[in-house]
């Protein structure tokens, strides 16, 4: 029987906190038989090894300079058999993983009461010297190894000439064969053909005596055909007289599957991620984009690796950048989700779209927030539907109102005319009253006119438009009215409806009809913080001031009212302003006002 007489531990224990340190050499030592040496830094730690013995080295994970993985890789590296214990606040998944591939023999979780919790620690020190300490007498005594062997709750092999020459009951439960089947079986034989040119090269350098990982992961097929995932410790011994490898193989095919399907579930995720049609991005607390998806990259016209490490005010115009940053602050204020719309312009396509935008602060593990996750989804279409719903309502109201009302209010004007036409005895009266029936009829005409024009608004999605183009067009219909017109529009497009061209045609032709002594008519721009304006201005007597309010109303003016009602409509579709601001005595002066996102400049 193998027998580990009792000694003294020494233990060096790092953790860039002092107080945790002082804490834990404190309840540590109380244990019998432990001397614990602490320190702040696991670069000193490593320097400390060169000229210092321990028997276990206690880490965290959170450390500047260099963190608790990275520490054990090194001491893997330097000094190879020291048994590792991870001992941090850091309770994710994947720092376990990591941990464990890299060599660490125990992850021990702080938190909760400490007598409970340094008492595991001392429990899991024992449990690494205790092994450390069986495995190096077990180079020595053949029967120790054979004592091991068939003892162990672990999987334990020998091999020798590419032979398994002792194997223990956990390796035939696992694998399926029976122990005479695998003694007749070539070690290399049960390796998983993918894994096998891996493992026969370390287990031959192994037997040189050359530099090899002293724990890795392989698979072995079973009886079966079953995939057995193992992580295996080898250490070089003496069998028969000849020298062999022990391999202590850990079954970690279940750790092995809960790494898949997390790998799975990231791909399923990046793959959700990049291909939604949902903007989707993450920033800082600072403002600064930390990840974004394809749609988003398609928003600022870069690649994610373009956008990372910038802010909205590298790609975007101040007022927008200031607004997006103001949402994201509101969220991070308050703590909880919140709702926006905003019109953007892709830049890589030049289209506009309307966003509803739901911005969540988002935190880490210890509950600091880190940043702003923003799911934008565009809603134009739903937008429009709405709004064609609302036109589509509005326009109902209205043609009920001219028909119902207006024309049935001609009518009844010419009726009573063609009554008294019938009775009087005036020839001149009654010539009159023919008139007055004409122009009735007229009147019941052009509101006839009027509601198949006005169905048309709305009707065809809007569109960008050449403003410049679309007036060279129409000012071939006024080359006869003897006026000078003068466009200075540097090629901008506007996002319209399509009966945009009825609104210049009304402009100049209202311009020319009753503008008096009137010579020129000019279209140009003025560019400010919040949109751009175009201005239609002429030299002629302008409108006076006690009407200018009234002449976009349905039916007002001379003869002009329906054309500037249908022009707001018309403009209204995509939330462009249109109003009349031009003093009386020097000229009209008609101002359409374009919001950000409806219009571009084209090179």
């Amino acid at each position: 029987m193998l027998s580990v007489m009792a000694a003294e531990i020494r233990v060096l224990y790092v953790d860039d906190e002092p107080g945790l340190l002082e804490i834990g050499k404190l309840f540590l030592e109380r244990e019998r038989g432990f001397v614990v040496d602490t320190l702040t830094s696991a670069r000193v730690a490593l320097e400390q090894l060169n000229s210092e013995r321990y028997d276990v080295i206690i880490s965290d994970y959170q450390m500047p300079e260099m963190n608790g993985i990275q520490f054990l890789v090194e001491v893997r590296r330097r000094f190879e058999q020291i048994p590792f214990i991870l001992f941090t606040g850091k309770g994710r998944e994947e720092v376990v993983i990591q941990a464990i591939n890299c060599g660490g023999d125990f992850y021990i979780q702080k938190g909760g009461e400490p007598g409970a919790q340094y008492a595991e620690l001392a429990n899991k020190i024992k449990q690494a010297t205790s092994r450390k300490k069986s495995v190096d007498s077990f180079r020595e005594n053949e029967d120790d190894y054979r004592y091991l062997i068939e003892h162990s709750n672990e999987s334990i092999v020998v091999v020798q000439d590419d032979m398994l020459r002792q194997v223990n009951h956990r390796i035939v439960e696992r694998t399926g064969y029976s122990e005479q089947e695998l003694l007749s079986i070539p070690f290399f034989a049960l390796i998983h053909p993918d894994d096998r040119a891996m493992t026969v090269e370390r287990f031959h350098k192994r037997m040189m005596g050359e530099e090899t990982p002293s724990k890795y992961s392989f698979r072995l097929t079973g009886k079966d055909g079953s995939t057995i995932w193992n992580e295996i410790s080898a250490v070089t011994i003496t069998w028969e007289g000849r020298p062999a490898t022990m391999n202590f193989l850990i079954d970690i095919t279940g750790r092995k599957q809960t790494e898949e399907a997390l790998r799975n579930s990231e791909v399923r995720l990046h793959t959700l991620v990049d291909t939604i049609p949902d903007l989707i991005w993450l920033k800082d607390t600072k403002g600064a984009y930390l990840s974004c998806n394809p749609m988003f990259e398609r928003f600022f016209g870069a690649n994610e690796s373009e956008i990372v490490g910038k802010t909205d005010y590298d790609f975007l115009d101040r007022k927008l950048a200031d607004s997006f940053h103001e949402q994201d602050l509101k969220a991070m204020v308050s703590g909880r989700p919140i709702r926006n719309e905003d019109w953007i312009t892709f830049a890589d396509e030049g289209h506009c779209a309307l966003m509803d935008t739901i911005k969540t602060p988002m935190y880490n593990d210890q509950g600091a927030l880190i940043g702003v996750l923003s799911i934008g989804r565009d809603i134009s279409e739903r937008k429009r539907a709405e709004d064609a719903i609302e036109l589509a309502n509005k326009k109902l109201n209205l043609m009920n109102n001219i028909t119902r009302h207006d024309i049935l209010n001609t009518i009844t004007g010419l009726l009573g005319c063609v009554d008294m036409a019938n009775v009087t005895d005036s020839e001149d009266e009654r010539r009159q009253l023919f008139q007055d029936i004409k122009n009735l009829t007229k009147s019941i005409q052009r509101q006839i006119a009027f509601t198949k024009e006005y169905q048309e608004v709305g009707v065809n999605l809007p569109a960008w438009q050449n403003v410049e183009d679309l007036l060279q067009r129409i000012l071939i219909n006024f080359k006869q009215s003897g006026k000078q017109f003068i466009i200075d529009l540097e090629s901008v497009e506007i996002y319209a409806d399509p009966l945009l061209e009825k609104v210049f045609h009304n402009l100049v032709d209202n311009a020319i009809r009753y503008g008096k002594n009137l010579t020129t008519i000019k279209f140009f721009l003025v560019k400010s913080n919040n949109g751009l304006s175009l201005i239609c201005e002429d030299d002629g007597p302008g409108i006076p001031d006690d009407i200018k309010c009234y002449i976009f109303e349905h039916g007002v003016g001379n003869n002009s009212g329906m054309g500037l009602f249908l022009s707001r409509e018309i403009l209204g579709i995509t939330n462009i302003g249109f109003w009349e601001d031009g003093i009386y005595g020097k000229g009209a002066r008609f101002e359409m006002f374009i919001p950000h996102g409806t219009y571009r400049f084209i090179a």
